[in-house]
């Protein structure tokens, strides 16, 4: 029995530091790709980014804020915006370094609300991924994240009523579009990944009271049967 549980024990740690390598190796090469895209497309070769694609109504938020600049801000912004989301990553990686699959979770959500082309697939599969992480963290997430599930295919729908009402008919206005639907849809999709990274956080902290606890229990019985 000891050698079988040891054998299990050391299984489980080669499968999670499995994990962290591959989590860390997915994040190595998303950052290259990244820093290749903003750095050497945009700043060495000289060219000037496409922002009409950028500045096409999507459910992302950056699309409002680029249409409204002048042309020879728009490379500089380009660059902070697509920048912006890297700021948490090595928080985030520091943090959860012990829990790959909630770091890819997390880094999954960073990606959803800072994207400039973002799609409600992506939400899905973030949505996915929490429920992975297992029932013991989702039990720890607050009200807020269940009150903002609720609401987004509300904000979805908005999206869609505006979307129609400025593009297709011509009697809405992009600010109903933006601040109804993506804005708002983003604000919902922050706090259920909040509460995501709480949740898991919470959880750590009461593994590794209970690890100390089970130590000390085995300490006092060892010292005991001495």
């Amino acid at each position: 029995n000891t050698n079988n549980n040891t054998n299990t024990a050391l299984q489980m740690i080669a499968n999670n530091n499995a994990l962290r390598l591959a989590a860390m190796g997915m994040i190595l090469i998303v950052f290259i790709l990244g820093l290749y895209n903003i750095l050497v497309t945009n700043l060495f070769q000289r060219k000037t980014i496409d922002f009409p694609l950028y500045s096409t109504p999507n459910i992302g938020v950056q699309w409002y804020f680029t249409m409204q600049l002048f042309l020879r801000f728009r490379s500089y912004f380009a660059i902070m915006l697509g920048c912006l989301g890297w700021i948490l990553v090595p928080p985030l990686v520091m943090r959860l370094y012990a829990r790959p699959l909630e770091l890819l979770t997390s880094l999954w959500f960073v990606y959803t609300i800072f994207a400039s082309r973002p799609t409600v697939t992506d939400f899905i599969l973030g949505l996915s991924l929490v429920l992975l992480s297992g029932p013991r963290s989702m039990a720890r997430m607050g009200l807020s994240s269940v009150v903002s599930l609720c609401a987004i295919p509300v904000t979805l729908g908005l999206y869609v009523l505006h979307y129609i009402l400025w593009l297709e008919s011509g009697t809405g206005n992009a600010n109903y579009l933006y601040f109804q639907g993506c804005f708002a849809y983003h604000i919902f999709v922050a706090i259920i990944f909040i509460q995501f990274v709480s949740a898991t956080v919470q959880r750590n902290a009461a593994i590794e009271i209970t690890r100390d606890i089970l130590e000390i229990g085995k300490t006092t019985t060892t010292e005991t049967i001495k």
